[in-house]
């Protein structure tokens, strides 16, 4: 999950093609920053639940780039 992909960029681009490979980008963007809000948000409020959004949002994004450009 979320950049994994990275040390494979030449065959992602070459198998999903550039809409395919922006939609993967961005949900390791989204799996990343959901890491970043669980990691700062015991201390703050709301930040848990904007995790499981941001998490969330990475799931469905890189399903879209699979499902879309890939099956």
């Amino acid at each position: 999950m979320g950049w994994a992909v990275m040390f494979f960029v030449n065959q992602a681009v070459f198998v999903l093609s550039p809409g395919g490979f922006w939609l993967l980008l961005a949900g390791g963007l989204s799996y990343t920053i959901g890491a970043i809000l669980y990691g700062i948000g015991s201390k703050r409020r709301y930040f848990h639940a904007m995790f499981h959004v941001f998490v969330l949002a990475g799931s469905v994004l890189q399903f879209l780039s699979i499902f879309l450009f890939v099956l």
